[in-house]
């Protein structure tokens, strides 16, 4: 007997092809295989559609979509980054125009002479001590001595310029400075910087 799907000859009564599996005779139907399971006896004639493997195709389809859908992204995003050949940037063009651009000059800073006192409190200027301070910046400057939270003695100091306060009374300090340019009188404060 040969069998209808390998075409394997079997020898003597075997109710099933040694090679493939297949059944030889259609009165085994309700019968159960060596490993206890039923066997269908549906004729085979489309083996190779049983021998592909449909996890591994399904697999393959969707990394091909995706290694298409990256090609047609790199294509697209114009990325020379991987060398190639870069084009040169377009020269610089100049604009003219007809108008006309008025610069006004800038007023001169206001700059107080340098030791002008601002604020004076004689309590706390008594005393043998004294502090020289020198303002080596570019900007002028106003230093503050402080002591108990009042300021004793508020002085201008020009940029490059030193300052010696006398008479200080024994005691804490606190010295603070602001420095700037163009002086206002009015709000005792730097208009610049």
């Amino acid at each position: 007997m040969f069998c209808t799907n390998c075409g394997k000859k079997s020898e003597g009564k075997q109710k099933f092809c040694t090679m493939c599996d297949t059944p030889f005779s259609d009165d085994i139907a309700s019968k159960e295989n060596t490993f206890g399971k039923a066997k269908s006896l549906a004729p085979n004639t489309t083996t190779w559609i049983k021998k592909i493997n449909y996890s591994k195709l399904i697999l393959n389809k969707y990394v091909a979509i995706l290694v298409g859908v990256i090609l047609v992204v790199w294509m697209l995003s114009g990325d020379n980054s991987g060398g190639g050949i870069k084009a040169p940037l377009p020269a610089p063009v100049q604009q003219t125009s007809d108008d006309t651009i008025e610069i006004r000059p800038i007023t001169p800073a206001v700059s107080l002479t340098n030791g002008t006192i601002l604020k004076k409190s004689s309590v706390y200027l008594r005393g043998d001590g004294k502090l020289v301070i020198k303002n080596g910046t570019s900007l002028d400057a106003v230093a503050k001595l402080i002591r108990g939270g009042t300021s004793v003695l508020t002085v201008y100091i020009k940029a490059n310029s030193n300052y010696t306060m006398p008479k200080i009374s024994e005691g804490i300090y606190w010295l603070v400075f602001a420095q700037g340019l163009d002086w206002d009188s009015t709000t005792q404060k730097f208009r610049r910087n």
